[in-house]
């Protein structure tokens, strides 16, 4: 939906409807702190149980993705530490 390199991306998800915006901040020459805001875009009865269901299915589901995000860099950073 909006996004700009290396600052921040905004997505619009459908099912919890809503914004998630992830911004990056830069710290030190190497490494990246990212955070995520979302903002709901349901209200009622249907998103008082939706909305804390797909916080729970988004924690999951990112906690899987930095596990593999955190190994995929620690195999890239061996691999240059041993290249010619």
């Amino acid at each position: 939906m909006d996004w700009r390199p290396f600052e921040y991306l905004t997505l619009e998800s459908t099912l919890p409807r809503s914004y998630s915006t992830f911004e990056f901040t830069q710290v030190g020459a190497s490494r990246c702190v990212v955070a995520m805001r979302v903002r709901a875009r349901e209200h009622g009865v249907l998103g008082l149980v939706r909305i804390p269901l797909g916080v729970w299915v988004i924690r999951r589901q990112f906690r899987a993705h930095y596990a593999v995000l955190a190994r995929v860099l620690a195999e890239d950073a061996q691999a240059w530490q041993t290249a010619p």
